[in-house]
């Protein structure tokens, strides 16, 4: 008798045990937020003549949004035309990471100061972020084109997670 009863709780342990963790992993509706975020990143490394053709890795700092963050991307210049760029990147954040790409265009302005534009999406991340999806649009800025002078940007848009 003490072996049929020591052996139901054994079982009942195992079974409480197994579904325990199916229980608490309900899975969550992804929300849309806002995103505002300023970033401000120079070149690491560089091939070719960028910002008119050629590859750059650039690196930086955001904030906004998600606080005091990291910013690390790769840019094509001049594709699929001179004055064009489109870049891959990862904004590494406290709660984890996002993952993005964009595409853009450069002018320059009358005082040597050039100007950009475009937009990009968001697909994907770590941590908070995993299985993130947005759509986000961006202006910039860079004092010159002299050497490597930091970029400003503002980003705005949306993502869900």
């Amino acid at each position: 008798m003490l072996k049929r009863v020591a052996l139901s709780i054994a079982v009942v342990a195992v079974v409480v045990g197994a579904v325990t963790p199916f229980a608490g992993a309900q899975s969550h509706k992804p929300k849309k937020h806002s995103v505002n975020v300023a970033i401000t990143i120079v070149s690491v490394s560089q091939t070719g003549s960028p910002p008119v053709s050629g590859t750059s890795v650039d690196a930086g700092r955001a904030t906004g949004t998600y606080g005091l963050s990291a910013v690390v991307q790769s840019v094509t210049y001049g594709t699929p035309a001179v004055g064009s760029f489109k870049a891959t990147g990862t904004l590494f954040t406290r709660h984890g990471a996002l993952n993005y790409t964009l595409t853009g265009s450069g002018k320059p302005n009358t005082d040597g100061s050039v100007s950009f534009t475009g937009s990009g999406k968001v697909a994907g991340g770590t941590d908070k972020f995993a299985g993130a999806r947005g759509k986000f649009t961006f202006t910039g800025s860079t004092p010159s084109v002299s050497e490597n002078p930091p970029r400003s940007f503002q980003v705005r848009g949306t993502v869900r997670y």
